[in-house]
């Protein structure tokens, strides 16, 4: 093969990877809509657990805001491990025995909020004592994450 066929072989090569860079930097490749989730996990193809219809699928899609309004509040509901319920209800492999427990607040309304672990949390979010209990938690909501840092927390039933 002599120069010159050399010389066109790379002109060729060099004119391809033009085009496909140009079509990238155009658009073209960029025309595609994926889904960001498999639809197995579409929100309602989950199944009907208790736990689960609490958590909207569409909404982890959301970006988080920049700046997040925020509410103090008092809650109250049930004190769950969510691995553990996973695991009863759709036989998630969690292994709280081995790495502890994960507890979360379910509302009366079945709104299920983790909370920032910190002094005041970190005995309520791993003992398993306070599962099935009946807790008031005042705190401040971050609702678009729901969670919650807990100012106070008291056991109210059970």
């Amino acid at each position: 093969m002599g120069i010159k066929n050399k010389i066109s072989m790379l002109a060729i090569l060099f004119l391809f990877s033009a085009m496909g860079l140009s079509s990238c930097l155009n658009g073209d490749m960029y025309d595609r809509t994926e889904p960001s989730f498999p639809i197995a996990l579409e929100s309602g193809s989950v199944g009907q657990s208790g736990v689960m219809k609490t958590l909207n699928i569409p909404d982890l899609r959301k970006p988080v805001p920049v700046k997040e309004e925020t509410k103090r509040l008092t809650l109250e509901g049930e004190i769950i491990c969510l691995p553990c319920e996973l695991k009863k209800e759709l036989r998630a492999n969690s292994q709280c025995e081995k790495y502890g427990h994960q507890n979360v607040l379910r509302t009366y309304e079945g709104n299920v909020y983790s909370f920032i672990e910190n002094d005041k949390t970190s005995d309520l979010i791993k003992n398993e004592k306070y599962q099935n209990k009946i807790v008031r938690v005042i705190g401040t909501l971050f609702k678009e994450a729901n969670i919650i840092d807990v100012i106070s927390f008291d056991v109210i039933e059970k």
